[in-house]
């Protein structure tokens, strides 16, 4: 018994001292890596809403984003806004190959992703979770702070 109270103190006591996630943090899996991962709240459940990050390829293979996944969500995909003539389009990017060396930003008025068919409100202040599958490194979950619903970047 005291061995067990003793690992959940422990346990208490790390998960205070890692401090929030902040859009600086970098995640890594392989030769991945994603930097300032962010996400715009929710003006309702009914209305789609977008998530950024930076993906780096620090080796020396190609690797593709295949799927983007949250539990909040009933669907996610890589899109990207193009402006044709003056006005925005957005489609589906399929997945998104980050080539040895490159670094993709995923940004307002380029790719993002974007987050329907919401299962609960993102709140500005709190923070969701994005599991990214890369052809090559893997799965990796993302931590994601949520900023204001027009919020350009990390605030």
């Amino acid at each position: 018994m005291m061995v067990k109270m003793r690992l959940i103190v422990c346990l208490i006591l790390a998960l205070s001292l890692a401090g929030p996630v902040s859009a600086g943090d970098v995640f890594r899996i392989g030769a991945i890596e994603i930097e300032a991962p962010w996400a715009r709240a929710s003006i309702a459940l009914t209305l789609p809403v977008a998530a950024y990050f930076t993906i780096r390829n620090t080796g020396s293979e190609p690797d593709r984003l295949m799927t983007v996944t949250s539990p909040i969500v009933g669907m996610a995909e890589v899109h990207h806004s193009t402006n044709d003539g003056g006005v925005m389009r957005m489609t589906p990017a399929g997945p998104l190959e980050i080539a040895p060396g490159q670094t993709v930003r995923l940004k307002p008025g380029g790719y993002h992703v974007m987050m329907m068919k919401l299962r609960s409100p993102l709140k500005k202040g709190e923070r969701t979770e994005l599991e990214l599958t890369f052809e090559r490194a893997g799965q990796i979950k993302v931590p994601t702070p949520i900023f204001g619903p027009g919020a350009a970047g990390p605030e």
